[in-house]
């Protein structure tokens, strides 16, 4: 399990967890999911756009204020046939418990032409 690094806009709702000084070649959306991949393909960025409504689909009870007290956040990588099963952990300040979130992708193994 990787740690990354966090920022949490209450204005806007969005949850941006990343790895501090990574360069990111290009993203994939899905949904209110950014995935942001490197150089090497591998991911260093994930955003939540409107993120307590995207949590609150897995897991009830989640509210902005809630999120705003998020102490760290450490992410697992596990690659299932043609899937990259992403899960994401999110710690809380004090007694709360830490958070799972799981999202799941596509495992893209070659370019696109249109990419060419």
């Amino acid at each position: 399990m990787q740690k990354f690094e966090f920022s949490y806009d209450i204005e806007n709702d969005d949850l941006f967890v990343y790895h501090k000084g990574k360069k990111t070649k290009g993203s994939i959306e899905l949904g209110s999911v950014i995935i942001d991949i490197d150089n090497e393909g591998k991911i260093n960025a994930i955003q939540i756009i409107n993120a307590s409504k995207y949590i609150s689909k897995i897991i009830k009870n989640i509210s902005k204020d809630m999120l705003k007290k998020i102490k760290a956040c450490k992410i697992e990588f596990k690659h299932d046939q043609n899937v990259i099963i992403i899960r994401l952990f999110l710690i809380f300040e004090n007694k709360t418990p830490k958070l799972l979130i799981p999202i799941s992708l596509p495992s893209i193994t070659r370019a696109s032409p249109a990419s060419r």
